[in-house]
């Protein structure tokens, strides 16, 4: 059991080690224990949400969360998110805040996964409307011309492009247009 003793770093690596499976509701409801502590912890939380996220490792948990992405559409909120990567943004994004924006601004910067783009421009055009617009659009335009996540074993990398493609559309940019008839 969880008591306020538990550091977030510490609850971090529970979500770590946790085998989820939206077969198995116990792992369901421990997941989503773990990350309602984190965002109870709040603005402490981040450091370790952030080193964690540098690592970037990545553990699935139910990829039909994403399922909407063929038509460039993702969810912003799971009842079990689809990954910890995405839990984790979801985690930040409630915890919000200057910091939390800030953490969410600085993954989707850095991230070589079209469906972290695609969520993370749309949680940031909600918490900061059109403040992080050219950032999103340049991240998805970067990635549709030199993709990074070719031969994932993730299943939320299959649908990258169909992601991406959903950033320019959601932003109703064309700029891309000629590139990818290209």
């Amino acid at each position: 059991t969880l008591t306020n003793s538990v550091s977030p770093a510490e609850t971090v690596e529970r979500l770590r080690g946790l085998k989820v499976s939206a077969g198995q509701p116990r792992s369901v409801r421990q997941a989503i224990h773990l990350f309602e502590s984190l965002i109870e912890a709040g603005p402490p939380a981040l450091p370790a949400i952030r080193s964690f996220l540098a690592r970037n490792e990545e553990i699935d948990y139910d990829g039909s969360a994403v399922k909407n992405l063929r038509d460039g559409r993702m969810a912003q909120e799971f009842t079990l998110p689809p990954s910890l990567r995405l839990g984790l943004f979801e985690v930040v994004k409630q915890i919000g805040g200057e910091a939390g924006e800030k953490l969410l601004a600085e993954i989707l910067s850095t991230t070589g996964r079209g469906v972290e783009v695609a969520y993370l421009a749309r949680v940031l055009q909600g918490l900061a409307p059109d403040q992080y617009r050219d950032l999103a659009l340049s991240a998805a335009r970067e990635l549709l011309a030199h993709p990074e996540v070719a031969g994932s074993a993730s299943g939320l990398d299959k649908l990258d492009r169909e992601a991406l493609f959903g950033v320019l559309s959601f932003f109703n940019d064309g700029t891309y247009v000629a590139q990818a008839q290209t």
